[in-house]
């Protein structure tokens, strides 16, 4: 099968996640027992994905590396299947998908050259199409739920920078393409995480008279292979035009010490702005203002403190608070209920809900939400 595909990997461990204490490194657990540091090629937050006891991939470096992490980690296992996280590698997928013209649009292209420098940045790919020049920039896409693919998942100004670089030569007559490969084939639907990096998606939107914009669904077998077509993923266009604002709900986590303001554990707030949601949350993070009393002595007191926008067109609280509100452990304390009436809610939790699969499923239906469904 000419789309078959095996990174180019030797062996693949598993092993238990134990905790990630920065970025670039992860600890796991071996099937032996042993506790090893590995190298984790890939900066997104990956919140969703790095959950207590999942099982990770981890590559062993050849014996005569001379890094201190031994080992590199390479992919999650999802919930329908491993997700592939090694950015680095990242590249020679799409060089793969490139060169047996399995996307869409690019079928009758080749590779001239790689790592193209340009102006002030490096693009992926120069290929020739038709006789014609075509510089292409590949990205990864390792966050989906509820069958929507989206990117990135964290801000990312480099990325924006390349989209305004490709859409100033696009408009000048030369073709530009961006590919994002989507490490999932459980998903129905590509979008700009606008939750996350509303720059990014403001420009990606902006630019797509002059870039082709090209998400690629690639399905990963338990030992990481690609068996079967890549598939090329909608973008819902209109939905977007009305979705991408700076407005709409947010969701604030907050870590209260022994000793502190409210009882000892974790609270979600939830509320809503009209405008200017984004720094809205930044003034939150900051020193609590937008909050009414006591909430905004709660963010000063916080032993840590976390945001999540949930930009939109309109208030979305009551349903996502009713859904809240429906999973386990987390419950609305006694002395929240005139909170409501303001336009808040307040939840405690016994245990922090960044660790519970059943938290994430519900941010991805509130984030993520089904273009293709009505409102």
């Amino acid at each position: 099968m000419q789309y078959a595909y095996t990174p180019p990997f030797d062996s693949i461990l598993s092993a238990e996640f134990l905790y990630r204490p920065n970025r670039f490194v992860v600890h796991g657990r071996l099937e032996s027992g042993e506790v090893v540091r590995a190298f984790l090629p890939n900066p997104g937050r990956l919140q969703e994905l790095l959950l207590p006891a999942v099982t990770i991939y981890l590559v062993p470096e050849p014996p005569e590396t001379k890094r201190k992490t031994k080992y590199t980690m390479v992919g999650v296992a999802g919930e329908t299947g491993p997700i592939f996280l090694h950015t680095h590698v990242n590249n020679d997928v799409a060089r793969h998908l490139l060169t047996h013209h399995l996307i869409p649009g690019l079928e009758g292209a080749t590779i001239t050259r790689a790592e193209v420098p340009l102006g002030r940045s490096r693009f992926d790919f120069l290929l020739s199409h038709d006789g014609e020049p075509v510089y292409v920039e590949v990205k990864s896409c390792t966050l989906f739920g509820n069958g929507v693919a989206m990117f990135p998942d964290a801000i990312t100004e480099r990325g924006r920078r390349h989209l305004l670089e490709l859409a100033e030569l696009g408009a000048a007559g030369t073709r530009t393409v961006v590919i994002f490969i989507v490490h999932s084939g459980d998903v129905t639907a590509f979008m700009p995480d606008y939750h996350t990096d509303l720059a990014f998606s403001q420009t990606l939107m902006a630019v797509r008279e002059h870039v082709s914009i090209l998400p690629v669904s690639v399905t990963w077998s338990a030992d990481f292979q690609i068996e079967t077509r890549p598939r090329l993923l909608p973008i819902p266009w209109d939905f977007l035009a009305e979705e991408v604002v700076d407005a709409g709900n947010y969701l604030l986590l907050l870590q209260i010490a022994a000793g502190g303001p409210a009882p000892a554990g974790y609270y979600l707030i939830l509320g809503y702005v009209p405008s200017d949601l984004f720094g809205h949350c930044r003034r939150i993070l900051r020193n609590g203002r937008g909050l009414p009393d006591p909430l905004n002595a709660w963010v000063q007191a916080a032993e840590s403190k976390e945001i999540m926008p949930m930009a939109g067109s309109r208030d979305r609280s009551g349903a996502i608070a009713a859904s809240l509100s429906r999973l386990k452990g987390i419950a609305c304390p006694d002395d929240a209920a005139g909170w409501v009436e303001s336009g808040m809610y307040v939840y405690s939790a016994g245990r922090n809900p960044m660790d519970e699969a059943t938290f994430h499923r519900f941010l991805a239906k509130h984030r993520m939400m089904d273009p293709y469904v009505p409102k």
